[in-house]
């Protein structure tokens, strides 16, 4: 709005979120709290008025290591990724992206400086609460979002940087770096949906299966190798050649891997905002391609830097800054 406190919204909903940054040019006691109050004056789909207000308040502190104990990685993967769609209007992806580098540079050449002076220089020394930073900052580089690049269309680009700016912190997490789950060794028994695994190609197996999704898209990818009871069970299908890539979703047959598998697709897509449509893929597939792009631990398909290989330069820039 015409003013710096107010910002109007169309509609709001339990998905979307408001990224917020504060400067503050005065001075702070340090025996004394910070208070900050947001409301939220909104009308409710049966035309009621009614007013939200949020009251937190934070302890404010000199000492450095204070201030790195009570980070919050998720949230400030959050705020980085939507402040980086709001400079690509005036600056383009290259200059995003060294921005976004040099800035987790300091971060990080920051805590060396204050809070582990005694350290190696050639060691890199990570906070805990921030220890998956270059992880997140690698995967924010290599989303559609931000990078785009010439495999994607205007109107696929154009929804991913809606679709970030407006996600919550936990859908910004789970977006970037996707969640791997295997599914081969499901107990049927079990209720809680699997472990995830490292979004990496080493971590998949010729004889597994895989669900991947992002709060988007979804894909089941299927070894070559898988073990046939499993297809008979989970498919109704004897081998991987006769399994039907055109379905969007499993066939409900009355196995208990079947039931359990169902299951664990619709809890997973019950916290997520938008419906995914499962794509089923067998290893060595065309479509395969797509699927590795979201092994975002690999060195991608257009060149850009594995976690380990962006973990090295990223090391670099720190090293630089001492």
């Amino acid at each position: 709005m015409s003013n710096t406190t107010d910002i109007e919204l169309s509609a709001i909903d339990c998905y979307k979120a408001v990224t917020v940054e504060f400067k503050y040019d005065d001075k702070l006691s340090e025996n004394e709290n910070m208070f900050i109050q947001a409301a939220l004056l909104y009308t409710t789909r049966t035309g009621e008025r009614r007013i939200r207000v949020h009251n937190l308040a934070f302890p404010t502190t000199v000492a450095m290591p204070d201030v790195y104990k009570c980070c919050e990685m998720d949230t400030t993967v959050n705020f980085f990724a939507k402040q980086a769609l709001k400079q690509l209007l005036d600056q383009n992806p290259q200059q995003i992206k060294n921005n976004l580098i040099s800035r987790s540079a300091k971060i990080l050449s920051c805590y060396r400086k204050n809070c582990a002076m005694s350290s190696s220089t050639v060691q890199l020394i990570l906070p805990d609460t921030l220890k998956l930073l270059p992880l997140y900052i690698s995967c924010i580089l290599k989303s559609d979002a931000i990078s785009g690049g010439p495999d994607i269309s205007l109107d696929d680009r154009s929804f991913a940087m809606l679709a970030v700016n407006s996600m919550d912190v936990k859908s910004t997490a789970t977006y970037f770096y996707p969640t791997l789950i295997p599914l081969h060794d499901v107990d049927p028994d079990s209720t809680s949906i699997p472990s995830s695994i490292r979004c990496s190609i080493e971590k998949l197996s010729d004889s597994g299966a895989y669900l991947l999704e992002n709060g988007i898209y979804m894909f089941l990818w299927i070894g070559q190798a898988i073990n046939p009871d499993w297809l008979q069970n989970v498919l109704g299908v004897q081998s991987t050649n006769q399994i039907d890539k055109q379905k969007t979703s499993l066939p409900e047959l009355n196995t208990p891997l079947s039931n359990r598998i169902r299951q664990i697709i619709e809890d997973i897509e019950e916290g997520r905002q938008w419906y995914m449509r499962l794509s089923i893929m067998v290893q060595g597939d065309k479509l395969e391609i797509v699927f590795r792009q979201f092994l975002v631990e690999d060195r991608g398909a257009d060149g850009s830097p594995s976690y380990a290989d962006f973990l090295c330069h990223l090391h670099r820039e720190i090293s630089k800054n001492q």
